[in-house]
């Protein structure tokens, strides 16, 4: 298993956030700290970025979510409540369809259980070829900024320090892995646990439509709509994000409880 890092916040029912591409744990930071006044947060870095060991250089979602799910059942035996951040979510996603009991809820921030439309494959390929040609500097900076939609956001430049520290053949190898991922509509309708979709209005990389429409496949199905909002909710407006993430989780453990 290759070696994942976290930090644990707080106590309580176990809380999960998993961090998007190109980032690390740090962007739950905020989040994270209010979380962990009611549960007890984890935060890792995926493989390959921040302070975790990197994946072979090969790898699909399905190897991320095996790494993560030994990582996570070394540290809890209870069921838990995951939240993913655009690559976050397609992981989360892919633990839960191999280990459905080993969550209480399931939570997408900004992502999406479709797979890549065409154009957005050809539009992966173009960004390997660049990052390949040009280095990651000047891919990050058009690609972090873009994320949000408040443009004089004072996180941008946090958010895009952050990107420029990805090694390049992480960054590579989860462009693939996005582009080839599986289509999770058809587990979305059988998944038996809680699922939230929190969307940002303004999104320029997932469509709000497109999720309204997810939200309507699963039978436990929370969709919580942030205005004002591009890809980057837990900066553009972090009380609601937080407080929906509360509701959501306090929704999900009561009903083990229950």
């Amino acid at each position: 298993m290759a070696f994942v890092y976290h930090r644990q916040l707080g106590a309580g029912s176990p809380l999960v956030l998993i961090h998007g591409f190109c980032e690390t744990h740090q962007i739950w930071d905020d989040l994270a700290v209010s979380l962990s006044q009611d549960f007890t947060v984890f935060v890792p870095d995926l493989p390959g970025f921040g302070r975790s060991q990197s994946l072979p250089s090969v790898f699909t979602l399905d190897d991320v979510a095996d790494t993560m799910l030994l990582w996570l059942h070394s540290l809890t035996t209870q069921p838990v409540v995951v939240i993913g951040h655009s690559l976050g979510g397609y992981v989360a996603m892919a633990m839960a369809a191999k280990h459905p009991l080993a969550f209480a809820g399931v939570g997408l921030f900004h992502s999406t259980a479709s797979a890549d439309t065409e154009e957005k494959r050809q539009n992966r390929n173009k960004t390997i070829d660049f990052v390949r040609e040009n280095g990651i500097k000047p891919f990050v900076d058009v690609f972090v900024p873009g994320l949000f939609y408040q443009k004089a956001n004072p996180h941008i430049n946090r958010v895009r320090q952050m990107a420029q520290e990805t090694p390049l053949e992480t960054l590579i190898g989860y462009t693939v892995a996005m582009r080839d991922r599986p289509a999770r509509e058809n587990w979305l309708r059988t998944f038996q646990n809680n699922f939230l979709i929190l969307a940002g209005d303004q999104d320029p990389i997932i469509p709000i439509n497109s999720l309204k429409i997810q939200s309507a496949l699963g039978s436990k199905t929370t969709f919580c709509e942030l205005p004002h909002v591009g890809h980057m909710g837990m900066f553009e407006a972090p009380s609601e994000a937080t407080q929906t993430i509360l509701r959501f989780a306090f929704g999900c453990f009561k009903g083990q409880a229950d």
